[in-house]
């Protein structure tokens, strides 16, 4: 079965996370899909490790979506742009 992450190696994206009961958004370039985690090079600052279980979505970098859309995708399981499945 093909990982949910690999099409997204390399290229710019917006990673959505959630950490407790903080979500945000983090925008970069998906550097490598480990087994457990992602590695994304953000736009300012050193690479980050992210848990795969924390990763509520990626979308291109291009197309930000506003918040009310974000509120969507962490309710309806069947969106697109849900990784959790």
């Amino acid at each position: 079965m093909k990982n949910a992450f690999e099409p997204w190696v390399g290229q710019a994206v917006l990673v959505w996370v959630a950490l407790g009961q903080v979500k945000l958004s983090l925008r970069g370039t998906l550097l490598k899909d480990r087994c457990e985690t992602v590695l994304v090079r953000p736009e300012a600052g050193a690479d980050v490790e992210i848990p795969k279980t924390n990763v509520l979505a990626i979308e291109e970098a291009g197309h930000r979506r506003s918040l009310a859309a974000f509120a969507l995708l962490t309710v309806l399981p069947q969106n697109v742009w849900d990784l959790r499945r």
